[in-house]
């Protein structure tokens, strides 16, 4: 299985796993927004393997039925200084799926999810890929309930994992979740819910 050989390979210090829920996002909210960040940036020669990336979605008021939201999932590069607004997510010794491991290092403020403000995250200093690793959608209709889930990454399909590097400031690399059309009234909650492993400096 992918996963099991995945702790196999060498170098692997440990695995990680978080769910990041945002406020309620207030209606009309702007399109092509930022709403999530995941910056890697352990200023050593670390990677981080991130295996999975799924998304949940409800609304406080009722959606426009008939509409669509579609979600992208970008890969950024050069991410020299770290997004702002939202809340920033702090993990400390948390979030390990084995007390041994090591403490992620991930930094503090490099997980960002947006809490209620409609214009999203403040992008930070980078450049994300023309187009996306994966996009999609989910459909709105008359009733507060999103749909189940929305995978944007998951290692068991693509057989691969998304490698990020950051051995400086200036080549951190990142994950981050946009909503290039937000075509319905309502007032979401989305949570985002990541798998990841990281590896020992060299």
């Amino acid at each position: 299985m992918i996963l099991n050989e995945l702790t196999e390979i060498s170098g692997v210090a440990g695995h990680y796993s978080g769910a990041f829920t945002s406020g309620v996002i207030v209606a009309a909210a702007d399109t092509n927004r930022e709403y999530f960040h995941f910056r890697w940036q352990p200023l050593t020669t670390s990677v981080c393997h991130v295996l999975s990336v799924v998304m949940t979605e409800g609304s406080a008021v009722s959606w426009t039925a008939g509409t669509a939201n579609h979600v992208a999932l970008f890969r950024a590069r050069a991410w020299s200084v770290q997004g702002s607004d939202g809340t920033a997510i702090t993990l400390g010794t948390g979030n390990k799926l084995d007390s041994n491991y090591p403490a992620s290092q991930v930094s503090i403020g490099d997980i960002r999810i947006v809490d209620t403000a409609n214009d999203g995250l403040n992008v930070g200093t980078k450049t994300n890929e023309t187009h996306p690793l994966r996009r999609t959608q989910f459909p709105t209709h008359p009733n507060t309930q999103g749909p189940p889930e929305l995978v944007l990454w998951d290692v068991t399909k693509t057989g691969r994992t998304i490698m990020l590097r950051g051995p400086t400031a200036a080549t951190a690399e990142g994950l981050v979740i946009t909503m290039p059309t937000f075509g319905a009234a309502g007032t979401p909650i989305i949570t985002v819910s990541v798998v990841w492993a990281e590896t020992m400096p060299a």
